[in-house]
């Protein structure tokens, strides 16, 4: 593989699945916006994106209601089953990286000098679609 294709692959992968901006993977990559936007399109960079995305929500709601039964197992239990805790301590560890991605979007957010009221509605927002947390 020669260093454009490497440089193609790492670009779409970091612009699908991680959602940097173009600037900031121009900045990352050493390939000029240019350059990115005509990859971008020609290979439907927007496409993949909401794709992966929309399968990345789908995992993590059904991942946010699996933790969610887990703990309200483990939580019923005087004695808790050491398998239940041991598969909701690997489930919390499996949401990490979509904790993450939502913090990072809360901190971009912040950049962007949302109001407090505006912010406490996007984590709210947040903890109830990927965690099932709802916070009055």
């Amino acid at each position: 593989m020669g260093k454009t294709a490497a440089w193609y692959d790492e670009a779409q992968t970091l612009f699908v699945r991680e959602g940097h901006s173009l600037a900031e993977i121009s900045r990352r990559v050493g390939v000029s916006a240019t350059t990115l936007s005509k990859w971008k399109a020609k290979g439907d960079w927007e496409r993949l994106r909401k794709r992966y995305l929309a399968s990345e929500k789908h995992f993590a709601l059904g991942l946010a209601e699996l933790k969610n039964k887990l703990l309200n197992l483990a939580l019923a239990d005087e004695d808790p089953d050491p398998q239940k805790v041991y598969a909701l301590a690997k489930i919390m560890a499996a949401s990490q990286p979509y904790t993450n991605r939502e913090l990072k979007k809360l901190e971009e957010d912040e950049k962007e000098k949302r109001s407090p009221e505006q912010l406490k509605e996007l984590l709210q927002e947040t903890l109830q679609r990927y965690y099932g947390i709802d916070v009055v």
